[in-house]
């Protein structure tokens, strides 16, 4: 007997718990499979802010046991026709999506995802869950990525956004946008860990002293 699986649309990560529990639920009843997709746009020097929003979806995912898909929305693709794409590639009959109530003028100006995905799918149920309009994408905290390191001189960890000649750890800057100070996060993989570093006016906060010693003695060969 052919599987109905069931497909689980996420826009916004702040909807990603009840709407993959709905999918969930179905799941069950159908004794199918259930996927979750995102789709974003990609940018370079991606903010932290996306990519954490991703990190929260992914959890989601991990904690229901769905299949997770990420999907990269390039320059001629609509959402709806990469929904539909996913669907067939996974012989989905059941679709889940979130849907704040539009206006009249949003309607006019944006269109519909949901009319969009009539035209695409076929013999495919979609099912509209109404969300809150107040789940909306916030403004961005930090600016986009760019390259940093972390090195060690005279026992001292310090931050620097040109690469220095020593042995070191490079990893992605996020300066916060509303400061014109050298102030964010740095995300680094230490030994193949990721980790985030809080910098505060250029200077790594003395909480992550420990977890770099340890990073940077495992580096060296010289484990204490």
């Amino acid at each position: 007997m052919k599987k109905e699986n069931v497909l689980v649309c996420i826009a916004n990560y702040r909807n990603a718990a009840a709407l993959i529990e709905r999918g969930m639920t179905e799941k069950k009843a159908f004794k199918s499979d259930c996927i979750v997709l995102h789709v974003y746009s990609p940018e370079e020097g991606e903010p932290m802010d996306k990519i954490e929003e991703r990190d929260h979806i992914q959890r989601w995912a991990d904690e229901y046991n769905a299949t997770m898909i990420f999907r990269p929305l390039h320059k001629g693709e609509t959402i709806a026709g990469i929904i539909g794409d996913t669907a067939t590639q996974y012989d989905v009959n059941h679709i889940i999506i979130g849907q704040a109530v539009q206006s009249r003028w949003d309607l006019i100006v944006h269109g519909s995802l949901v009319n969009d995905l009539f035209h695409e799918l076929d013999e495919v149920d979609v099912t509209i869950y109404k969300v809150s309009k107040s789940n909306v994408a916030k403004e961005p905290e930090y600016d986009k990525g760019i390259s940093g390191w972390v090195y060690r001189e005279n026992g001292s960890f310090i931050f620097s956004l040109g690469e220095p000649s020593c042995k070191c750890y490079q990893g992605t800057f996020y300066q916060l946008i509303h400061t014109d100070f050298t102030t964010g996060i740095l995300k680094v993989q230490l030994n193949g860990e990721p980790h985030i570093l809080h910098i505060i006016l250029g200077d790594i906060h003395p909480q992550h002293e420990e977890e770099l010693k340890e990073a940077f003695n495992q580096m060296e060969g010289n484990v204490s």
